[in-house]
């Protein structure tokens, strides 16, 4: 069934002369996961999530293609932030409720690494790792790559690794761009008066990042359009869900509400 959905071909094709081939030296990070355990991980992404539609198990609505290995390329960016934010905090006058409100001075000085995706066909969301984040994260979270986990590739070596090969089309600058904005808008307080906030990119890398990337396609009643293009990508390296794309979840739970109350 998936053979005819998804041909044998590659997941993201070649980009020929528009592919970023940067001068940097390329580092990998080594495969720990196998197909079998990420088919497992993938497979109870799509069908056993809270918000899955009740029909996502129904051969006519869901079409899986075969699980892939896929290398992925990513922008290391290591980035620190250094800067201050005022904030008004509410002292108490006597025992009644009135306060005086007198300002606060906050200072923040974190460092992290940031994976931006090269690809921009690559379904990830740009996270900021906690190291560099404030609050409670929500969601996938962000994918980390430690530097001891980088392997350099061997000058001479064309090798890159199992799996299919994937492009990059985003230049190092807009990697860079986007690691800053992305730690900015985490770091600075919605709630200050004035904020001042710097931050500094200490050193990019391009990583080759394996990925177990499988995609399905959905045309059941939960469809924003017909059959709708899904996938799933879970980290090679730990096992962790690095990226989604799903069936709308507003829909689905408009439609296991409409089966509840039709008591079919």
């Amino acid at each position: 069934m998936g053979a005819a959905v998804f041909p044998d071909d590659r997941v993201f094709p070649p980009l020929g002369t528009s592919a970023q081939q940067p001068p940097e030296p390329v580092f990998v990070v080594a495969r720990r996961l196998d197909e079998s355990a990420a088919g497992k991980i993938a497979r109870q992404e799509i069908f056993g999530r809270v918000l899955a539609p009740a029909d996502i198990r129904q051969a006519s609505a869901t079409s899986l293609d075969r699980i892939r290995l896929i290398q992925v390329p990513f922008w290391r960016v290591e980035v620190s932030i250094d800067g201050f934010h005022v904030s008004l905090t509410s002292v108490p006058l006597g025992r009644g409720p009135i306060g005086l409100p007198l300002p606060r001075m906050s200072s923040k000085h974190r460092i992290g690494a940031l994976m931006v995706s090269a690809r921009n066909a690559f379904p990830y969301q740009l996270r900021v790792p906690s190291s560099l984040s404030h609050g409670v994260f929500v969601g996938i979270p962000a994918l980390e790559v430690a530097a001891a986990d980088l392997v350099p590739k061997a000058a001479g070596d064309s090798r890159e690794g199992e799996g299919e090969l994937v492009d990059g089309d985003v230049v190092r600058e807009a990697a860079e761009s986007a690691a800053q904005r992305a730690v900015l808008n985490a770091v600075e307080p919605a709630s200050a008066i004035f904020s001042k906030y710097e931050p500094r990119v200490q050193a990019v890398t391009l990583v080759r990042y394996p990925i177990y990337y499988l995609r399905y396609r959905y045309d059941g009643e939960a469809r924003h359009h017909a059959a709708e293009d899904c996938a799933v990508a879970v980290s090679a390296r730990t096992g962790n869900l690095v990226a989604a794309k799903h069936p709308s979840g507003a829909r689905a739970a408009a439609g296991k509400l409409r089966r509840l109350f039709s008591f079919k």
